[in-house]
């Protein structure tokens, strides 16, 4: 029997090759077709991670879209405001007359500044329809107009 010790230096390194061909082969198994490209190993993490962007995606415009909804809802308070009142659509629209008269960027600041209902400062603009604005004043303020008398 012969060892390798005992082989020319030629003949050793001949069988180290034959050894390392063993190893060549042997993940070869592990692959699926004999380690060709298969696009389904791309697409598939590709599809996955699309996927995740598209529902952070939804989320953060859903976000977006309510914190707006939440910030310039000044209409909507207006609204709310003008039923916890019981106001008309007249008294509405007078609010309306009054904000931009004022040049506010929305009626709901009168619910909170009862000097905007006095129409000496508004001008002639609102002479023909003081009662009106007075009334309205009293109405939410729950003061007294200039034409009336306070009971005690």
């Amino acid at each position: 029997m012969t060892t390798i010790a005992m082989l020319p230096p030629i003949a050793e390194r001949f069988l180290l090759l034959a050894g390392q061909a063993e190893y060549v082969h042997m993940g070869r198994r592990f692959r699926r077709g004999g380690g060709e490209f298969e696009w389904t190993d791309v697409l598939l993490p590709l599809g996955i991670i699309g996927v995740v962007i598209s529902i952070a995606w939804i989320v953060t415009q859903y976000l977006k879209h309510r914190e707006h909804q939440m910030q310039d809802s000044s209409q909507g308070l207006f609204a709310e405001l003008c039923q916890a009142h019981g106001l008309d659509w007249a008294n509405q629209q007078l609010m309306r007359a009054l904000a931009n008269a004022h040049r506010l960027p929305s009626p709901v600041q009168l619910f909170v500044e009862p000097e905007r209902f006095d129409t000496e400062l508004l001008g002639h603009t609102f002479a023909n329809r003081q009662q009106q604005v007075e009334a309205l004043r009293s109405r939410l303020f729950g003061e007294p107009t200039a034409g009336t008398t306070e009971v005690s």
